[in-house]
């Protein structure tokens, strides 16, 4: 999807925390919004949120904040500060986000070189998501070799 990306990556394996870094950044694992509720009346930006409002945060809009990410909708393994928040925030951080980037970390740096042909069985062609679940991800990825 991203071959300059790829071709950077697979010259300079350094690259891969930064690589792990903006796919969480770009994929929002954990789904795209999260529903709070105030605890007490806000204004914000002109608007009055009131103690009890339904509040819908979007880890992708966040993700891909102007004032935060320089050219925030163009894939940048190198983007440096990456402070993404796909794995949420403060006490709303994924217990499991370290085991996450580890395990995308070993896929990265270990799967070009076990499966040096591995590609996208059709390279452009956007991944049909699943939209379904509040967690997202893929409903098939076709790759061959």
């Amino acid at each position: 999807m991203h071959p300059g990306q790829c071709q950077a990556l697979s010259r300079d394996q350094a690259l891969a925390p930064g690589a792990v870094e903006e796919i969480l950044r770009f994929a929002v694992p954990g789904g795209s919004w999260i529903p709070r509720y105030a605890l007490e009346g806000v204004d914000f930006e002109g608007v009055h949120i009131r103690a009890g409002d339904l509040v819908v945060f979007s880890f992708q809009s966040a993700n891909r904040d102007e004032s935060v990410f320089a050219d925030p909708d163009r894939f940048d393994i190198t983007r440096t500060p990456n402070p993404q928040i796909g794995f949420g925030h403060g006490k709303f951080h994924c217990i499991g986000a370290s085991l996450a980037r580890l395990e995308l970390l070993t896929v990265i740096e270990n799967l070009p070189a076990r499966l040096p042909r591995l590609h996208l069985h059709e390279p452009h062609t956007t991944l049909p998501t699943d939209d379904s679940k509040i967690t997202g991800g893929l409903r098939t990825l076709l790759v061959a070799w």
